[in-house]
């Protein structure tokens, strides 16, 4: 896999001229322009090798194509989710697990290391494309699969999963906007009723007062309990993810689940 993303240089894809621009339709050529790359990762006493691509990176590109690139870099919330999952990893043995909005799908790669079977989803094809190749890279021990999922309670890609079984839905950094988060909910209650013992950790970092309020609310029409997790502590030894911001205390973890009326 490596190969596949090191034949060129970034500065080199750069400078091409607007007639050398990537192929829109050559998945592995457009992520190649937007400076992902396999880079190694150390989580504990385990090894990853997870491509993705740097702010700079992804903001030299940008200036040259159109698009959404935020799933192609690893953000701190991602981290933090990381972090629970490694210390709260007997509550995820032999469990099916779904990440929601996963990018480059470290958290749910981590999962997979004690998971029976995950799924690692998101809206955007050029990203779940990606999702594979990290797959396939690292070749988690529990099975692993990526599918692509718009988000929303009338989205007709949401169906297939309703007809499984879920005991874990989890993502990171994934309200942006508020009719995201209203989509995001509604997809994760969704999910929840299927199996009312299932639970959805998510974890934010607060940046637009509109945005948390809408999920307050959200959560309150959508009869969704919101609990707040204790911040997981520092990282283990070995530890390094190749997230930009350092992870620190001002991004939360919330524990959502039915209200009991809904579970029963």
């Amino acid at each position: 896999m490596p190969g596949r993303y090191s034949v060129v240089t970034f500065d080199s894809l750069l400078n091409r001229s607007e007639r050398e621009l990537p192929n829109m339709s050559d998945t592995i050529d457009f992520l190649r322009f937007t400076g992902v790359r396999p880079r190694a990762m150390q989580l504990g006493d385990y090894d990853f090798q997870i491509s993705c691509a740097t702010s700079w990176e992804l903001d030299r590109a940008a200036k040259k194509l159109p698009g959404d690139f935020t799933g192609l870099k690893i953000w701190p919330a991602s981290d933090v989710l990381c972090r629970y999952i490694f210390k709260y990893s007997d509550a995820f043995v032999n469990k099916r697990v779904i990440e929601l909005g996963a990018g480059t799908g470290i958290c749910g790669i981590v999962a997979a290391i004690f998971g029976q079977h995950v799924t690692i989803t998101d809206g955007n094809d050029m990203v779940v494309e990606l999702l594979k190749e990290n797959i396939e890279a690292n070749q988690p021990k529990g099975s692993m699969e990526a599918q692509m999922l718009y988000w929303g309670a009338a989205s007709s890609s949401l169906q297939p999963f309703l007809t499984q079984h879920w005991d874990w839905i989890i993502g990171a950094d994934l309200m942006y906007n508020t009719v995201a988060v209203e989509l995001l909910l509604q997809t994760a209650k969704a999910l929840l009723q299927r199996n009312p013992q299932s639970r959805f950790i998510l974890t934010h970092r607060s940046r637009l007062v509109d945005v948390d309020e809408t999920f307050h609310r959200t959560c309150e029409l959508l009869f969704l309990n919101v609990t707040h997790l204790d911040w997981p502590g520092e990282a283990p030894e070995r530890w390094h993810i190749y997230a930009e911001d350092t992870a620190d205390t001002d991004i939360k973890i919330f524990l959502i689940t039915l209200m009991p009326s809904l579970s029963v």
